[in-house]
């Protein structure tokens, strides 16, 4: 069986910490203060390019209230027109999308009516007899935003 070594230390002494002479405190200084004007040109220039900064974005809110008082809020007729003209496009694609969902949503209850007791097919047929027709063509200046052959087929027969 073999001994275990066990090691003692000594306890170490704290180092006295070594006595500078006046010439290397004074450089040691110097140095820092040399790193401290560093340090302050560079928080002087920041703050003056901050400053810039907050003065153009305060000429931004002054153009922008001052437009605002101008035009009461609102913008120039043309623009109105033009975001008038966006809307009635979206709102006709929206009726095309709305007509399309409705024929598939008859063809599906078309296809149901063949699978399900009479009962159920008799009220599906009074629900279809009391909605409104949709009609299928496109409307006028309608532009797809991606192809559709089923616009396409109809105003051409129509």
């Amino acid at each position: 069986m073999e001994k275990e070594r066990v090691i003692v230390s000594k306890p170490l002494k704290p180092k006295k910490p070594r006595r500078l002479s006046a010439a290397e405190r004074e450089k040691i200084l110097i140095d820092n203060f040399i790193g401290l004007q560093k340090v302050m040109v560079n928080l002087s220039m920041k703050f003056e390019n901050l400053s810039d900064n907050i003065t153009k974005l305060l000429g931004v809110f002054e153009n922008s209230a001052r437009d605002y008082m101008v035009n009461k809020g609102r913008s120039s007729p043309d623009k109105d027109r033009e975001y008038l003209t966006q809307l009635n496009t979206l709102l006709e694609q929206n009726k095309a999308i709305s007509r399309g969902i409705m024929q598939l949503d008859e063809r599906l209850r078309s296809s149901r009516q063949v699978s399900e007791s009479p009962q159920k097919t008799t009220v599906i047929s009074a629900l279809n007899n009391n909605l409104p027709k949709m009609e299928t063509q496109a409307p006028a200046g309608y532009e797809p935003s991606i192809q559709n052959s089923q616009f396409k087929q109809k105003s051409a027969q129509g």
